[in-house]
């Protein structure tokens, strides 16, 4: 359904539950699915992972095809191992963050002109002990390098600095979501 027309895409799932700007969520089958529109186009699409609710990431990265895991408990060292470890670590806070919303760690990855430059961008809910041990172990790497501001204020969305930290810390962290599509939207610096 990516670079699907609206209209056609929502044949299959039916109306949108909720429009946000330009991010359109849906109920298909039990799961939630967001969509990221352009010019009436499906440009990305994103799902909460869970046994019901996934999907094969083979058919759409034909070079990697049969050598992705099943997204329910794959990790981010999973999937490091098959693309090198080339992606961008993002989150949308690691530092008093508040409560009225459960914060998120990004892997940002594109894929090769061979796999239609397609980009795939993990999440991980900082919610359970291996994620926020991880993140915390990746915000005191960038607070001793950087200054405990510069992680407040997201600097490190700006500035990939201290992405081998990430990879590390994340190895061996599930996801709990994905994004796939074309001009995925990034978290932002403060």
């Amino acid at each position: 359904m990516l670079g699907a027309d609206l209209a056609f895409f929502e044949k299959a799932t039916g109306p949108a539950r909720n429009t946000f700007g330009d991010t359109k969520t849906y109920d298909f089958a039990g799961c939630e699915i967001s969509t990221g529109v352009a010019g009436g186009t499906v440009e990305s699409l994103s799902i909460s992972l869970s046994p019901k609710c996934t999907f094969d990431l083979n058919p759409f990265l034909p070079n990697f095809a049969g050598k992705i895991p099943k997204l329910v408990g794959m990790t981010f060292g999973q999937f490091d191992k098959l693309t090198q470890a080339q992606g961008t670590f993002y989150a949308d806070c690691l530092s008093e963050c508040g409560n009225a919303y459960d914060p998120v760690v990004y892997e940002h990855w594109s894929s090769s002109r061979a796999d239609g430059f397609l980009e795939v961008m993990l999440g991980a809910t900082q919610t359970g002990d291996a994620v926020l041990d991880a993140a915390d172990s990746w915000q005191s790497a960038m607070e001793k390098a950087e200054g405990a501001d510069w992680v407040q204020e997201r600097k490190f969305n700006c500035a990939p600095k201290h992405d081998q930290v990430a990879h590390e810390a994340f190895r061996n962290v599930a996801i709990d979501q994905i994004t796939i599509g074309h001009q995925l939207r990034l978290p932002s610096c403060a």
